[in-house]
This record gives C-alpha cells, sequence and structure tokens, in this order.
C-alpha cells in the first residue's frame, strides 16, 4: 500500500486551470466532452482505466457569482436527492463541511450498488464554487478495494490548486 511519502509529482489541466500534486504511477486526462478531468490510480490487476479514479467535473454556472453557504447546502441536498435516484441501494453515510483550495465545500461519503456488475461500491463526493464555476470532485470503487487509495485521494484533493 502506497504511503503519503510515495514520490509525487505536479500534473495541469491548462483547459481547466487545475494543478494537482499526483503520486508516482497516477496519470490526469482532460476529457472536454465529459466536462472536466479524470485522474487514474496504477492498477496491475486492472489496466489504465480502472474502477479507481477521481473525476473533477466543471460545470460554468451563470447564477453563482458568490457562493454562500445556504447555496452551498441547496447545491449539494439536490446532490444527494440525484444519487438516490441514480445509484442503486445509495446510502449516505456521512456529510461534512471541508475546504478545497482555501474554499468552502461539501463532503458526502457514501454507499451504492453498481447494478452493471453488482458490486458494492463505496464513494466520496466534494462539491465547491469558485468565480461562476461548480466543481463536483467524485472517486469511487468497489468496497473492497475503496480504502487502498483513500488517504491518498484526500491527499490530491487537499492539495488541489484551482487557478
Amino acid at each position: 500500500m502506497e504511503t503519503q511519502s510515495t514520490p509525487s509529482y505536479s500534473a495541469y489541466s491548462p483547459v481547466y486551470g487545475l494543478r494537482f500534486m499526483l503520486p508516482k504511477g497516477w496519470t490526469l486526462e482532460e476529457n472536454i466532452g465529459f466536462g472536466g478531468i479524470q485522474i487514474f490510480t496504477p492498477d496491475e490487476e486492472i489496466g489504465h482505466h480502472n474502477p479507481e479514479n477521481i473525476s473533477v467535473l466543471v460545470r460554468p454556472q451563470d447564477n453563482l457569482n458568490d457562493i454562500n453557504p445556504t447555496v452551498l447546502g441547496y447545491i449539494t441536498n439536490e446532490l444527494i436527492k440525484s444519487n438516490y435516484q441514480s445509484f442503486k441501494n445509495y446510502l449516505l453515510l456521512n456529510l461534512q463541511q471541508r475546504e478545497v483550495d482555501q474554499l468552502p465545500a461539501r463532503e458526502m461519503l457514501f454507499a451504492y450498488k453498481d447494478s452493471n456488475k453488482d458490486v458494492n461500491m463505496g464513494g466520496l463526493q466534494i462539491v465547491f464554487v469558485k468565480r461562476n464555476k461548480l466543481y463536483l470532485v467524485t472517486y469511487s470503487a468497489p468496497d473492497v478495494r475503496y480504502g487502498r487509495f483513500l488517504e491518498m485521494v484526500n491527499n490530491v484533493i487537499e492539495n488541489m490548486v484551482i487557478e
């Protein structure tokens, strides 16, 4: 298992103005059609595009110039409602405040059933706003593997810089 002392490198997405410190072996891919970036963890067993990845969706929002706790709470509640509708057996485990790049954010820990593979999954979602853009960071993995990269995922998110 990798630890915080794992060597890292700087990765940058010029399209979305996002900078990350990624552990060695992790890769960043911009996906314009997807509307964000994906960061892939290394996994020799599954291959490059494995279920353990971080996605960062970036959505322009003209009406979100000044974010406040009430608006962020509303966005979070709408996201939770959407997750209940989208994921089989969705269960919200924890909801808490967090900061990303010194911005107020909401963090959701959850579990659900991947209906395509009939696998129990663990997930982490963080939502925040900066300069009229809504950011949604998601990490999910089969529950038997979820904890494998969780500490490193949190380190990647904590060190994320939005330009």
